[in-house]
C-alpha cells in the first residue's frame, strides 16, 4: 500500500507510547493478492446480500447470527460462555457465566441501537420496519453511544462508558512502562478519531470500501479511545461501516468468529502494521476474513433456511395446533431454550395447551426435552448445532 506511514514513538513519562500517523489521505494499492482478495470479497459479499433479500424468513434468523457474533466477540477478550449457554435461562448456566451473559446481550442491544441511529430501523434483528427517529453518520458520537451500550452494567462499567478516556492505558504488563503496546496519549485521541472520521467519509479519494474499512479497524484498535472494551466496539464498528458502505444491507457478515478461530493472526497481523509498516498483510489477512465469512454465511443461512422447511413439513400434521404451532417454531429461532410457561406467555395461550404443544414437537424430532421431572427445558437442538458446526477454516 503505498503511502501508508505506520507512525512514530513519543517519550512519556518512563514509557514510549505508540501514536499512528493520520490516514486521512490517497492509498494506492499494487499489491496483486490483495486486489485478487478485493475482487473475490466483493463477489462473496455480493452473494449473501442477494441470498439474504430473497430470504423469506430471513428476520427469524437475523438475531441468532447477532448473538453468535456478540458470543465470538467477547470470548476473544476472555470471557468463556458459549452461545448455548448464552441463549440459556440464567437457571441452567454456572453463576460465573451470567455476568458474561449480560455482556453478550449488551453486545446485542448496542448493535440494534447503533444500526438503528444510522438507518432509522426501529429493530435490525425483528424487522426492517423505520421509524421517525434522529439518525446519525457514522461517526464519533455513534460510536460513543454504541460503546456506552455495549458497557452498560458489565465489564468495564466503572471504566467512563460512552466516553473517551482521559488518560493512559496499555495492553499488556502491569504498567506503561512494562506493557506489550501503549496507544498514544489521551490529549492525542480527538484529532486522531478526527482524521480517522474525515477518511471515512472523504469522497474525493479513491480507496475501495473494503480496504477502507481494514485501515479503519487497524487505526481504531492503534488509537484505543476508550480505558476498556475497545476490541468488542471495534469489531462491532466493522458492521456498521458495512452498512454504511451501501456492502451490506442486513447485519448479515460478522468477522468475530473468523478473528476468534484466527486470534493469534489476528493480533500477529496487526501488530506487523505497527512494527514493520507492513500494512498489506494486514489487509490479505482481513479480505480472507471477509471471503471466508461470507462464504460461511450463506452456507449457514442455507442450512438454517433447509432445517426451517423441515420443521415447517413437519407441524403440517399438526392439524389441530397449526397457527400455533407455527408461532412456536418462529420463536424458536430467538428462543431455542423454551419452558411450557415460556411458550404459554408467547402464545397467549393455556399452560396445558402449550405444554400439549411441546410434546408434540418432541414426537416430531424438532425438540428435545431434558429428564427433569419438573421445570423441564425444551431445545431446539438442531438449530443450535448448525451454528456450532465450523465452517471456518
Amino acid at each position: 500500500m503505498d503511502k501508508f506511514e505506520k507512525g512514530h514513538y513519543i517519550q512519556c513519562d518512563g514509557y514510549k507510547a505508540f501514536v499512528p500517523s493520520k490516514i486521512n489521505r490517497e492509498f494506492i494499492c499494487n499489491d496483486p493478492k490483495i486486489l485478487s482478495l478485493l475482487e473475490k470479497a466483493s463477489r462473496y459479499i455480493g452473494e449473501l446480500n442477494a441470498y439474504s433479500k430473497n430470504l423469506p424468513n430471513i428476520f427469524f434468523f437475523l438475531y441468532m447470527l447477532a448473538m453468535d457474533e456478540a458470543t465470538f466477540s467477547n470470548k476473544i477478550e476472555g470471557t468463556k460462555i458459549t452461545l448455548n449457554e448464552a441463549v440459556a435461562p440464567d437457571e441452567e448456566i454456572l453463576p460465573e457465566r451470567r455476568d458474561e451473559k449480560r455482556e453478550v446481550t449488551n453486545y446485542l442491544f448496542s448493535l440494534m441501537r447503533s444500526y438503528r441511529r444510522l438507518t432509522g430501523v426501529k429493530n435490525i434483528l425483528e424487522s426492517y420496519e423505520k421509524i421517525d427517529c434522529k439518525t446519525l453518520p457514522f461517526c464519533t458520537r455513534l460510536i460513543k453511544e454504541a460503546h456506552g451500550d455495549l458497557l452498560f452494567k458489565g465489564r468495564g462499567q466503572n471504566k467512563q462508558p460512552g466516553e473517551f478516556r482521559k488518560s493512559q492505558n496499555w495492553i499488556g504488563g502491569n504498567m506503561p512502562s512494562t506493557a506489550a503496546f501503549v496507544p498514544p496519549p489521551a490529549d492525542m485521541i480527538n484529532e486522531l478519531l478526527s482524521d480517522f472520521e474525515s477518511f471515512w467519509h472523504n469522497d474525493e479519494i479513491y480507496v475501495p470500501d473494503l480496504i477502507k474499512i481494514a485501515i479503519c479497524h487497524y487505526q481504531f484498535e492503534t488509537i484505543h479511545p476508550f480505558l476498556d472494551g475497545n476490541g468488542r466496539i471495534g469489531r462491532l464498528i466493522l458492521m456498521l461501516q458495512l452498512v454504511d458502505s451501501g456492502l451490506l444491507e442486513l447485519p448479515t457478515l460478522y468477522l468475530s468468529k473468523y478473528f476468534e478461530r484466527n486470534r493469534k493472526q489476528y493480533y500477529d497481523a496487526l501488530s506487523l502494521v505497527r512494527e514493520n509498516n507492513d500494512i498489506n498483510q494486514w489487509i490479505r489477512y482481513f479480505l480472507e476474513g471477509v471471503c471466508d465469512t461470507a462464504k460461511y454465511s450463506v452456507v449457514l443461512l442455507k442450512n438454517i433456511d433447509d432445517l426451517n422447511n423441515e420443521c415447517e413439513e413437519k407441524i403440517q400434521r399438526l392439524i389441530r395446533s397449526h397457527i400455533n404451532a407455527n408461532s412456536l417454531l418462529k420463536n424458536l429461532y430467538k428462543y431455542p431454550y423454551v419452558s411450557a410457561k415460556d411458550v404459554a406467555d408467547m402464545l397467549k395461550t393455556d399452560y396445558q395447551n402449550a405444554n400439549n404443544l411441546l410434546k408434540s414437537f418432541v414426537k416430531l424430532g424438532i425438540l428435545e426435552v431434558n429428564n427433569k421431572k419438573r421445570n423441564k427445558t425444551y431445545t431446539f437442538k438442531k438449530y443450535l448445532d448448525i451454528f456450532n458446526t465450523d465452517y471456518l477454516r
